[in-house]
């Protein structure tokens, strides 16, 4: 029988006290529970905060060695936090951690080892649900019968707590059902989270289960510990604070925050290079010192710090986290408008280099143009091309794009229509001065003509008629750039 049923004689599971388990006793729990008083003494290990969270759900790895057992115990002093699974409720009644009983034999090993991180401090949850579905339909369908599993598994296990990963629709009472009922059967000391992705905590979209967070933490609120936060796979990102800026003018505070990213760039889209990482989580702990955490998805492939072991993925963050230094100056990308002059209604390209890698920027024309979704390629580079509108104010306008380094600009003229005595309107099209004359890095100043943030490309006139002109621009890319990061929100 799986330990995940296993009640008392009286029919009732019960939390016993924090007494760390032997191997032989981690499998002795697959067959009974021990009876004792629900856990209400502060025996847990001490909080840190901000908390280093892994994922652990690859339990073993196929490579061409063959397949191995990935050891979590590296994870001691690198991370915080465990979160073991994905624990499933099946149709039939019966309890897997991801494809097979939580007693079979596999797991032995993986039940010592996270009984001895344990003891070193090493707080363990069990993750429920996740991708597959079914889970969270059958807690709505039968909740007494699927609530007893899931309990009874918790308390078998002598797990420190439960992570709720709902990818699947759950409404907003049967959340708080389940909350509660968890709380008052784990006790006070357990950790209860949840795993919603960004743009739901931001209260943008309602993936995690199709309701408001806000309204859970409202309601429930008091009986979570944080959120696990997904901020990858479309749902946010951490290459710069936006979504989690988002999250608080939800209404969240920072401490309610782990901040959630992919570990490698196969897990999922999302990856955020290194410097850019630490970058962020730099910005967001400096500026809110209580900040929840980050966690990582997941441990058996993160990619380890400086050549490391994978585990130093944690160990690097829970360094940044705990001692943030200063970020790394990163060069400002570059620009140059393909036209240095064009009428209304014709053609522009933009070209750009030497921004962070797969980074989102915030781009903007000084014209009613909407460039989208605007991310640098994989070397950095953006490629823009848009079409003026055929009312388009003749003058000088800009393209602005900013990123990690800061504002790039590159500059062109909208000219004015011309018309003769005895002529129409001119519609030779745009006047280009030739291609041996190109607006950017290399016109005149060469690399560093349009280098530094709001430098602007030459645009043909002389630098001292350009000066108002310039500081013009400028002024109106900076407040078009902070309008549209205001109401920016990822893909």
């Amino acid at each position: 029988m799986s330990a995940a049923r296993c009640i008392t004689d009286e029919g009732v599971a019960v939390r016993r006290p924090r007494a760390r388990r032997s191997p032989t006793l981690v499998a002795v729990a697959a067959a009974a529970l021990l009876v004792a008083a629900p856990l209400t003494s502060g025996a847990a290990p001490p909080v840190d905060r901000p908390r280093v969270v892994a994922y652990y759900q690859t339990i073993y790895e196929t490579d061409v060695d063959g397949r191995h057992y990935v050891d979590p115990t590296p994870l001691v002093g690198a991370a915080t936090d465990v979160n073991v699974g994905a624990i499933h409720l099946n149709d039939d009644g019966s309890l897997h951690v991801n494809d097979i009983t939580a007693d079979h034999p596999e797991l032995v090993p993986m039940w010592a080892d996270l009984a001895a991180m344990q003891d070193a401090g090493v707080r363990v949850h069990a993750f429920v649900g996740g991708a597959a579905q079914g889970t969270y339909r059958n807690l709505a369908e039968d909740f007494d019968r699927f609530y007893a599993l899931l309990r009874d598994f918790l308390l078998a296990y002598d797990l420190d707590g439960v992570d709720l990963d709902i990818e699947e629709p759950f409404s907003l009472s049967d959340t708080i059902r389940l909350v509660e009922a968890l709380r008052a059967d784990l006790g006070p000391d357990a950790t209860i989270t949840l795993t919603p992705v960004a743009t739901d905590l931001a209260g943008e979209t309602d993936f995690s289960g199709g309701f408001a967070y806000a309204d859970l933490e409202a309601a429930v609120g008091h009986e979570i510990d944080w959120y696990n936060t997904q901020f990858y796979c479309g749902w946010g990102d951490l290459a710069s604070t936006a979504t989690f800026d988002a999250i608080l003018a939800n209404g969240f505070t920072a401490d309610r925050v782990v901040a959630g990213t992919v570990t490698h760039p196969d897990n999922c889209r999302g990856w955020v290079e290194p410097d850019v990482l630490d970058a962020t989580l730099t910005e967001i702990v400096t500026a809110h010192p209580t900040f929840g955490g980050v966690f990582g998805w997941e441990y058996f492939n993160a990619l380890g710090h400086d050549g490391g072991g994978r585990e130093t993925w944690f160990s690097h963050l829970r360094d940044v986290l705990a001692d943030p230094a200063p970020p790394a100056p990163v060069a400002p990308g570059r620009l140059a408008a393909t036209h240095a002059r064009l009428a209304a209604g014709d053609e522009q390209t933009v070209t750009g280099t030497g921004f962070v890698p797969h980074e989102a920027l915030d781009a903007a024309v000084t014209l009613d143009v909407d460039l989208g979704v605007v991310a640098a390629d994989a070397d950095g580079a953006v490629d823009l091309t848009f079409r003026l509108p055929d009312d388009a104010a003749p003058g000088e306008h800009a393209v602005t794009v900013r990123g990690a380094g800061g504002t790039a600009v590159a500059a062109f003229t909208v000219t004015a229509a011309v018309v003769g005595p005895d002529e129409g309107p001119d519609t030779s099209g745009p006047v280009d001065p030739g291609a041996g004359d190109p607006v950017g890095p290399d016109a005149d100043g060469g690399a560093g003509a349009a280098a530094g943030p709001g430098a602007l490309a030459r645009t043909g006139v002389q630098a001292g008629q350009n000066v108002g002109v310039a500081a013009g621009m400028l002024a109106a890319g900076a407040a078009l750039l902070l309008g549209r990061r205001a109401a920016w929100s990822p893909a």
